[in-house]
């Protein structure tokens, strides 16, 4: 069980354990002593009577050797992701918060934890998308070559999965639907794409005759008109160095947004539920 309250001053998540059923992390023992002192950025300590060995909250995460909390290590990457921002106006807004950091560290912070969190959030959506997909790619510049961002959403228009490939081909399109499909966790009963060879024959290899494929150069001009969220996002960060960081950015980008996608809200209560749906994210990752 995961207990976390909301620190007004500085409008992030202080997250709190009820370890009362926490094995040890070393031996998964249950004989733990809770020690008095806490660690230097305020996590409970405990040492297991079996195999000696002391440890905190954060040992077993991602986070544990950084000298922040994890609560402001997600506040920067979500500042990141989610706004149209400059890596030195995300310096500045946490310097409002009393968190001094460099711009050097909001990149790698992004780079090393987005992946995390939007692994965590694909795990958490598995089985909860339609059975009508709409598949479409779009250019992506990076270091000055093209490449193709192929998307997936379903026909609510929650995101399905994402893929960046260097060219556009039937074995990317193959390698899409194949992690479409173990993203899922389901096979679709339909599948709506434009008329691109490479999608058509790399979706018979995958599905053969049993998803039916609709063809339509007009019916996916929804998730066209939506390339342009990624677009937009990417274009102030004056493109990308490579491949890898292009991914890594496209995907955590992705699945932040369709967290945070609230369907028949009105703005107010979209402005309503933003603080739970940060407060997961840190209890997703923590």
């Amino acid at each position: 069980m995961t207990l976390y309250k909301v620190c007004y001053p500085c409008c992030m998540v202080i997250l709190q354990r009820d370890v009362s059923a926490m094995p040890c992390i070393y031996c998964n023992s249950s004989q733990l002593g809770d020690l008095k002192e806490h660690t230097s950025l305020g996590y409970r300590q405990w040492r297991c009577y079996d195999c000696k060995k002391q440890f905190n909250e954060r040992t077993a995460t991602p986070f544990n050797r950084i000298s922040y909390r994890t609560e402001i290590v997600v506040l920067v990457v979500y500042h990141r992701l989610r706004f149209k921002l400059s890596l030195d106006d995300v310096v500045e807004l946490m310097a409002t918060r009393n968190v001094f950091i460099s711009h050097q560290t909001v990149q790698n912070w992004t780079q090393w934890f987005g992946p995390v969190l939007g692994i965590q959030l694909r795990k958490f959506r598995r089985n909860t998308n339609g059975k009508k997909w709409h598949v479409d790619h779009t250019e992506i510049k990076v270091s000055g070559r093209t490449c193709y961002l192929y998307r997936c959403f379903d026909k609510n228009g929650d995101l399905v999965d994402v893929m960046l490939s260097d060219n556009k081909s039937h074995d990317a399109a193959e390698s899409f639907f194949y992690q479409c499909h173990d993203t899922a966790g389901f096979e679709p009963d339909m599948i709506t794409t434009d008329q691109e060879a490479a999608l058509e024959s790399g979706l018979k290899e995958v599905f053969g005759e049993r998803v039916e494929h609709r063809k339509s150069k007009y019916m996916n001009n929804r998730l066209e008109q939506d390339h342009r969220a990624p677009k937009s996002r990417y274009r102030p960060m004056k493109g990308f160095g490579d491949e890898f960081a292009a991914m890594n950015f496209l995907h955590s980008f992705e699945e932040l947004r369709q967290h945070l996608r609230a369907k028949g809200c009105t703005r107010s209560e979209k402005r309503r539920k933003s603080p739970s749906k940060i407060n997961d994210l840190v209890s997703l990752v923590a």
